[in-house]
């Protein structure tokens, strides 16, 4: 028990400093475009670039930590995102800045593919769920805080500091790992060729759904990339007894299930976290501070209900926690949809915490059921699946949005609630039909 709980400090340590790097970073853009006198068009890809780098990162690392350790992969991870992070502090150019927002996505991509791998190693079976519910209640908390954190560190220095904060925390979490479990290894040569297929496929998908707005021809190159890569991929995949993309996972109803419900309810959150800020602004005409304590309630009411499904997850069935989850969380949404212009915040704000009460009510069962079912081998390949299914529901789920936006003008933000409300609805089918096929 001692050795696991300093394993448990290093994974919470970690999701601290990755989660709230990406939330600061947020926060600064407007501050560091002018500073180095560029355009807001400009900056947004210190975001892409992070994002692409995770995406495009993540199976491989995963794959890989089931060769040489996961215990490796995620110091490994803490080393490049440490120094990611100095590079950006001492930079005073965008493209440098960049390529460290990058190396810092490559970072967090090697944190991320094998974290739930280590907390199946970390915790037991029978405390399964309540390890995963610590991660997302550590995961609400840093993006609550994130934030505010940013905005009262750019009140006392420059930006730079943003990303210098990260360093201490990074060698705190690094001394912390020497506590990680180990995993047996499995000896197997990299997928190359899988590799380089697996960065044409996601990453041709998250820049086309990126730039479906802005750039069109772009995004139907990117996305017409993307297609024919995946078909070659799922081709090669098939061939390998330990694919990098896991396929022998999803041939697992099960798990095909989960991570299916998994990318439905990342798409309702995203579409979600992105317009309720227009459409508190817009139709309800809130000032900026209230619409900021307002979309607090989200991730604020994420903590408890992590953690109260976690112990339920280790106790009664999945399967019906994730649908009183999903139906939560669309009864939220379509409360603020129904809400009138006259309605006041309180009205608003229980409307927040039942659909960030539902996403996290899903989530915590969703993710014992990605991580406990894959044979304990596979945990890696479990880890990778379970990010991915974040990573490509943000992606399609924003990218789904921005269209929404510059089709439907001033009316986009209700759209983008009502298409919020349609994911979390389709994720509760699929949790439905997973659910009938257990019984059945």
């Amino acid at each position: 028990m001692p050795r696991r709980g300093w394993a448990i400090a290093t994974i919470v340590v970690t999701i601290v400093m990755t989660v709230s790097a990406s939330t600061i970073a947020n926060i600064a853009l407007p501050t560091i475009a002018k500073d180095l006198g560029e355009t807001p068009a400009s900056v947004i890809w210190l975001i892409n670039a992070f994002q692409l780098a995770v995406v495009v990162s993540l199976l491989p690392l995963a794959s890989f930590g089931e060769s040489v350790g996961y215990r490796r992969i995620l110091q490994g991870g803490i080393v490049l995102f440490v120094l990611g992070s100095a590079i950006c502090a001492c930079t005073d150019a965008l493209a440098p800045l960049i390529a460290a927002r990058a190396l810092q996505g490559v970072g967090a991509a090697g944190t991320l593919s094998v974290m739930g791998a280590l907390v199946r190693h970390t915790y037991p079976r029978s405390h399964l769920g309540r390890g995963i519910a610590l991660n997302t209640f550590t995961v609400a908390i840093a993006s609550a805080c994130g934030p505010i954190a940013g905005s009262a560190i750019l009140e006392v220095a420059p930006w730079e500091w943003l990303f210098a904060i990260n360093i201490p925390i990074g060698f705190v979490a690094l001394l912390l790992s020497r506590a990680l479990p180990l995993n047996p290894l499995v000896k197997r040569r990299f997928d190359r060729l899988g590799g380089v297929l697996n960065a044409l496929t996601f990453g041709g998908f998250v820049i086309g759904m990126n730039q479906i707005n802005a750039h069109p021809v772009l995004a139907a190159a990117s996305l017409t990339t993307a297609a024919l890569s995946g078909v070659f991929l799922v081709r090669h995949e098939t061939r390998i007894d330990r694919p990098l993309l896991p396929l022998d996972l999803l041939a697992t109803p099960r798990l095909a299930f989960a991570a299916t419900g998994s990318v439905f309810s990342f798409a309702a959150s995203i579409t979600s976290l992105v317009s309720l800020p227009f459409y508190f602004s817009h139709d309800f005409a809130r000032p900026q501070i209230e619409v900021g304590l307002l979309m607090a309630v989200w991730p604020l009411a994420i903590a408890p209900a992590s953690l109260i499904a976690g112990r339920l997850s280790d106790r009664y069935r999945e399967e019906s926690l994730c649908l009183i989850g999903t139906l939560i969380m669309s009864g939220g949404l379509f409360w603020m949809l129904l809400q009138p212009v006259d309605a006041g915040n309180l009205g608003l704000a229980v409307g927040l915490a039942l659909a960030g009460f539902g996403f996290a009510f899903f989530q915590t069962p969703n993710n014992r059921v990605l991580l406990g079912s894959a044979p304990l081998e596979r945990s890696g390949g479990a880890s990778g699946l379970q990010s991915m299914s974040r990573e490509l529901g943000f992606a399609s789920g924003a990218g789904i949005l921005g269209l929404v936006f510059e089709l439907l003008a001033d009316a986009g933000a209700s759209a983008g609630l009502m298409l919020a409300i349609s994911y979390a609805l389709i994720a509760s089918g699929v949790n439905v039909m997973r659910a009938c096929r257990e019984l059945s």
